[in-house]
């Protein structure tokens, strides 16, 4: 004998497409109520909720982390907006002489809490649709819509399933067309969390009396439109506001997807979603996860939309979930965190109003100075990081030598040093040992040495027996002795130079955010081209991860140091989009001619892609006055103010990933899984 498999419901979550607060209502029934106007776009993807009903007038709710979580947590607060959902059916069945009766109640939690997204809101209104036709009750929608009222402005709307335009505290809903009906919404979800309440009762919440028609707003709502929380968000939270900024760069658009942490941007199609949400993933450590769902169609206002289905779970939602293992991520349907990384952080509540505190796995005894050397790059890593940067003076006396002095205790604590050895190169080096060896004598348990830029790198061999010296070597030697415990560097000119410290380095890549910048531009039968016989293994790896696109090799001659001479080109070029992959720019003179004979071979656009721009000497003249189209670099070495002012000059950060391989690197986690496929 078998029985039927509880009954599941899919509470689907919505996105607000515009947002604007009129203000606060001051007396009556709903005193301290905002009124909004709004426009609600729902999704296919949200929490599922299973039932199981009794004749008992019992109550219970729990909850699990994901479709495939074994472990489940029971609700005890009474607060909690699905337990209130079905003890205020309940009451309401009583008064129509309806008998008793109970439910047990499964929530399988995929959205994230506190994102803005309608979870909980959804799946009170999904419990009142369930237990209202389990129940055998039968109450008409508009005694649904009065009991939803008292549980919060969203609810009456996931009611009517279907996209509407809203109005007041969820008392005018007027069922409207979508914009955006069939398209993609590619949703970030930041490491931290917000409190719709605090939000409302922020001193600078945008409130304004004026009243909207949806006509005026929802046909343009990408131009016209704004969330009123975003003034908010965006300057309280250095999270929401990392992550925005990524969006933007990423996608060009973004915004708040309600009262809550989470962001969106609109895509064509599931694929075009993807392809941002990998970029998206490499350049910012602070998202933890990313969403990819469809726009739901419109629906007839008071069609109840029952899931239900007896013996088996409903289908999963379209959408599905790339979730953060730090920086490596996996693809399910509406999996769940755990299992994939310890640090994931969990979900503590179902309460909407639950305070959820940051999550980072930043310990205390982390902390992070920075030379003089490139300081704003040094921000922005603690900005990813959501730490202070440590107190110390850095100068120098009038005789030009280097002086500093830690302005914090760091005793026991694990120290990293940003500061790339670039011009001027001596005096860059010199300050960092003396950092460190004020922080060894300070009792720093571990001092790391983050040198985006490793001067010196190009004198990393004798060549033909000359009577040079090996400089790498030698500054690898100081960097010992002075007491540095580890190196952290980007794309080392040549790999073997880890060899010549007798500590832990970790060489990372920047090879990730170029490539997320080159899949960004979509550029046109694009071919990669190496500067140079050298820089084939670059090349061809760059190539190889664009889709296997072609290769050409540029053949030169250098009679001297810093001057060279291309020779021929090696490859078909003719009518091709040609991206120049290399580690440096120094003067830029290669690159100049490699850009001039590739237009001469029929290129119709050159475009470099460079780690470390050093750009010494002639290197703007020489770059405004060749025919490369543009130089994209990154900011492992500071521009100098004319190399800012270069229009065919973009610039990168390395930030993020910086700021992720601290973090592995502080918490013992592997490094070298940041660039695993």
């Amino acid at each position: 004998m078998t029985t039927d498999a509880p009954p599941c419901w899919l509470a689907p979550v919505k996105i607000n497409l515009f947002l604007h607060i009129n203000g606060k209502i001051s007396e009556g029934a709903f005193r301290g109520y905002h009124e909004l106007q709004t426009y609600f776009q729902r999704l296919d993807y949200g929490d599922e909720l299973t039932f199981e009903t009794t004749d008992e007038p019992n109550i219970s709710v729990r909850w699990q982390e994901g479709a495939e979580s074994i472990a489940f947590k029971p609700v005890h607060d009474h607060d909690d907006l699905i337990y209130r959902a079905a003890a205020l059916l309940q009451e309401a069945a009583a008064a129509k002489g309806h008998p008793r009766r109970g439910t047990h109640i499964t929530l399988t939690k995929n959205t994230p809490v506190g994102g803005g997204l309608g979870g909980g809101s959804s799946a009170a209104a999904t419990t009142l649709l369930a237990l209202n036709q389990l129940w055998d009750i039968h109450l008409p929608l508009a005694n649904l819509v009065t009991l939803a009222r008292q549980l919060g402005a969203d609810v009456p709307f996931f009611l009517y399933q279907t996209n509407a335009w809203a109005e007041g505290i969820g008392d005018r809903i007027l069922p409207y067309p979508s914009p955006v009906a069939g398209k993609w919404f590619l949703i970030v979800v930041p490491d931290t969390r917000t409190l719709t309440a605090r939000g409302f009762a922020h001193p600078k919440l945008i409130r304004n009396e004026a009243k909207f028609e949806p006509a005026d707003l929802i046909d343009q709502w990408q131009q016209s439109g704004y969330n009123a929380f975003e003034s908010v968000a965006l300057a309280e939270d250095p999270a929401i506001a990392a992550c925005d900024k990524a969006l933007r760069n990423a996608a060009g658009f973004s915004r708040l997807t309600g009262s809550g942490a989470c962001l969106f941007s609109l895509m064509e199609n599931q694929a075009e979603a993807q392809q941002v949400a990998d970029i998206l993933i490499r350049d910012q450590p602070r998202i933890q996860r990313v969403i990819i769902a469809q726009a739901l169609p419109d629906k007839q206002a008071g069609k109840h939309e029952n899931k239900k289905k007896r013996g088996k779970h409903l289908a999963k939602a379209k959408g599905f979930v790339k979730m953060r293992s730090s920086f490596v991520w996996a693809v399910a349907k509406l999996v769940k965190a755990l299992g994939f990384d310890p640090s994931i952080p969990r979900f503590e509540s179902l309460r909407p109003s639950q305070t959820i505190g940051r999550t980072m796995t930043i310990q205390r005894t982390l902390m992070v100075f920075s030379g003089n050397a490139n300081r704003a790059l040094s921000e922005r890593v603690v900005e990813s990081l959501d730490i202070q940067l440590g107190q110390a003076t850095v100068s120098r006396f009038s005789d030009g030598e280097s002086y500093v002095e830690i302005l914090e205790n760091v005793r026991g604590r694990d120290i990293f040093i940003v500061q790339p050895t670039c011009d001027p190169t001596n005096d860059n080096i010199m300050e960092l040992m003396v950092m460190v060896d004020a922080l060894r004598r300070a009792s720093a348990y571990r001092i790391t040495a983050v040198i985006p830029y490793y001067g010196y790198s190009r004198q990393d061999r004798r060549v033909r027996s000359a009577r040079v010296p090996i400089s790498a070597k030698v500054v690898a030697n100081m960097l010992q002795s002075v007491g540095v415990d580890r190196i952290l560097t980007v794309d080392l000119h040549a790999d073997q130079i880890q060899g010549f410290f007798d500590i832990p380095v970790d060489n990372v890549y920047a090879s990730p955010i170029l490539l997320g910048d080159i899949w960004r531009q979509k550029y046109n039968d694009l071919i990669v081209v190496s500067p140079d016989v050298g820089g084939v293994v670059r090349a061809r790896a760059v190539a190889k991860r664009l889709d296997d696109s072609d290769l050409a090799i540029i053949d030169k001659r250098r009679p001297r140091p810093n001057v060279s001479q291309v020779m021929h080109i090696i490859g078909e070029v003719n009518d091709k989009t040609c991206v120049i992959v290399d580690d440096m720019v120094d003067t830029a003179g290669t690159l100049c001619k490699a850009a001039g004979a590739l237009k001469k071979h029929g290129a119709r656009k050159v475009v470099a892609y460079a780690t470390h721009a050093i750009l010494s000497g002639a290197a703007i003249d020489n770059i405004n006055n060749s025919d490369l189209d543009e130089l994209v670099v990154t900011d492992t070495i500071p521009l100098k103010p004319e190399a800012e002012q270069c229009e065919k000059i973009r610039v990168l950060s390395v930030a993020g990933m910086l700021a992720e391989t601290i973090r592995r690197i502080h918490t013992d986690e592997s490094v070298s899984s940041l660039y695993n496929d």
